[in-house]
């Protein structure tokens, strides 16, 4: 099969966009565009993301789940990161809790679940991952967690902060290059006595975040590279 150029790619993803049930011509450009994307033809792999992050369509997502491997990471990436608009934030987050996904990382999935107002799962979770979370997080990603946290009256931020901003040592005594995960919680003992985790509207800040990329052995947050507004 010929490959797409990407003014051929963009303009069929396009048409595509209105929907397969909406008509001839976007049914034809949904099918030219699959059986180019099947083919691994890159301008068709990128034409229908970049599409995507306009207008979300089921279809869409199936497809690009299959054609990109870190298609989920960078959709949950979205969903969080703040250099992306408050409404399409809020649109990515709540595809991904409609599809059921998360990162695979445990201390990135109850960050990722807090900024997505997924406080069940946070309560759920272990309760020293928010804090190693915490820990490896950016000074931006630090100043949202606090924000989501501090939307609830119940949790006990100064306490929080102490346990996770406090210096520790190896257990050979030599000074940590860097910080351990701190084994507080955000709730003063236990996210179960968080009113936050307890209920299902989101509190204030709550997709806002960002994904995570590996430094020095741990995770440090950082921006997929497409950016939404």
């Amino acid at each position: 099969m010929k490959t797409l150029t990407a003014a051929r790619a963009a303009r069929l993803a396009s048409t595509a966009a209105t929907g397969p049930d909406r008509g001839v011509l976007a049914r034809r450009a949904w099918r030219l565009l699959l059986a180019a994307g099947d083919a691994g033809d890159r301008e068709a792999i990128d034409a229908v993301w970049h599409q995507w992050l306009r207008e979300p369509r089921q279809d869409a997502f199936d497809a690009l789940r299959r054609w990109r491997p870190g298609f989920v990471r960078e959709v949950c990436s979205l969903a969080v990161s703040p250099t992306v608009g408050p409404a399409s934030r809020a649109r990515m987050a709540a595809i991904c809790v409609e599809q059921g996904i998360a990162p695979d990382d445990a201390a990135e999935r109850v960050v990722f679940h807090l900024l997505t107002g997924q406080f069940e799962k946070v309560h759920d979770s272990d309760p020293a991952l928010l804090a190693e979370g915490y820990q490896t997080a950016d000074p931006a990603l630090r100043a949202m967690l606090r924000d989501a946290l501090a939307a609830d009256g119940d949790f006990d931020l100064p306490g929080f902060s102490a346990r996770t901003t406090s210096p520790t040592t190896r257990p050979d005594s030599s000074p940590a290059t860097s910080p351990r995960p701190a084994t507080g919680t955000a709730c003063g003992g236990s996210p179960r006595n968080c009113r936050c985790a307890r209920r299902s509207r989101p509190c204030a800040g709550s997709t806002t975040g960002a994904p995570t990329t590996r430094r020095g052995g741990r995770c440090s947050r950082g921006w997929p590279a497409a950016t939404l507004t």
